[in-house]
């Protein structure tokens, strides 16, 4: 056994690299939502249009199942079919619930626990620590929605035997990349607005809800469609009408919409990147 003299000693290790240093945020993250309290219940419901869109498609190759013909109308376009499956109103709905249960507390408990500069100390960037944050959230948005989305394809080639043209299944994959963007966007911006998670949790579902009465009201008072931008959930289900190139559910060019959310996904990002630095300098 050697005897060392105490004193210093000089480290002779190697510093190791890593090309995704947010990765140990992401992984503690995903892990952490499935305890959450409501988790599984809120996941179950939010599978439920798979389900529903996967025995429409399974009927749809029985003509005997006459019983199941009006859920198998949607399914007679497969544009119509995918964009009723992405842009339907409780899909969305529970789309936000998620926001709410794994992104309303991502930044604010870091507010909490004055813990921004524990991350900035080690080799993060804002980007990364952003990019850390937002890949819990994209993650379990991306899992109700991109992986359902292939999943049906995958159900109608082999029910159906019949494969979606290529830029259909761009849209597939795009689309609900695009709005899981947004939605992370949207949800860590109110998040970092406040320390507590429960303030986080009513700033998004508000936003989300004025948003839609908003709409409704002007739209009622002034019988005007174009009211719809006011909407986060009609501006949705008009850029899947753009994506999917079926004909809008409102009476303007689909492209508005998209330019608006992608604006707001910029602007949010940019907030959200500046109220993070102002709070770490503060600590």
């Amino acid at each position: 056994m050697w005897i060392r003299t105490k004193g210093y000693q000089i480290w002779d290790g190697e510093i190791i690299h890593r090309r995704i240093t947010w990765l140990p945020m992401f992984i503690r993250g995903i892990k952490e939502v499935p305890r959450k309290k409501g988790a599984r219940f809120f996941f179950f419901l939010a599978a439920i249009p798979f389900f529903i869109f996967a025995v429409a498609i399974y009927a749809a190759s029985k003509p005997e199942l006459d019983f199941l013909q009006d859920m198998v109308e949607v399914l007679q376009n497969d544009s119509q079919m995918f964009h009723s499956f992405f842009t339907n109103a409780y899909l969305i709905f529970m789309l936000v619930m998620i926001c709410l249960l794994a992104g309303s507390d991502l930044i604010s408990s870091d507010l909490k626990y004055k813990s921004l500069p524990l991350y900035f100390m080690r080799p993060l960037t804002v980007w990364d620590y952003l990019s850390g944050k937002a890949s819990v959230l994209m993650f379990y948005l991306l899992l109700f929605t991109l992986v359902p989305g292939i999943l049906l394809v995958i159900l109608k080639l082999i029910f159906q035997g019949e494969m979606i043209n290529v830029f259909l299944l761009g849209a597939v994959i795009i689309f609900p990349v695009f709005t899981s963007l947004f939605l992370t966007s949207f949800t860590l911006l109110l998040s970092s607005l406040s320390e507590s998670s429960r303030i986080s949790k009513v700033l998004i579902f508000v936003f989300y809800l004025s948003s839609d009465i908003g709409y409704n009201m002007f739209k009622g008072m002034f019988g005007k469609d174009y009211f719809a931008v006011l909407s986060l959930k009609e501006n949705i289900v008009m850029t899947g009408s753009l994506f999917f190139q079926i004909k809008p559910p409102h009476d303007f060019p689909p492209w508005i919409s998209f330019f608006i959310l992608l604006a707001l996904l910029a602007g949010f990002t940019f907030l959200m990147k500046l109220r993070v630095i102002s709070e770490e300098r503060k600590q």
